[in-house]
């Protein structure tokens, strides 16, 4: 994500998630949650923060 957008920190991302096929989630504006995007199965690399393990 490169955008800062209402929408998309209110997303449904546990449907999201069932809807995806790969689970990986770059998130450049660091707005979400590691631990909570973690905990719903996905990749996430915050930019300047790393990546997390699939929880």
């Amino acid at each position: 994500m490169c955008s800062e957008w209402q929408a998309y920190k209110d997303a449904d991302w546990r449907r999201l998630h069932s809807l995806m096929r790969d689970y990986y989630c770059f998130d450049g504006r660091n707005m979400l949650n590691v631990q909570q995007m973690s905990a719903l199965g996905y990749l996430y690399q915050g930019v300047g923060i790393g990546q997390t393990q699939r929880g």
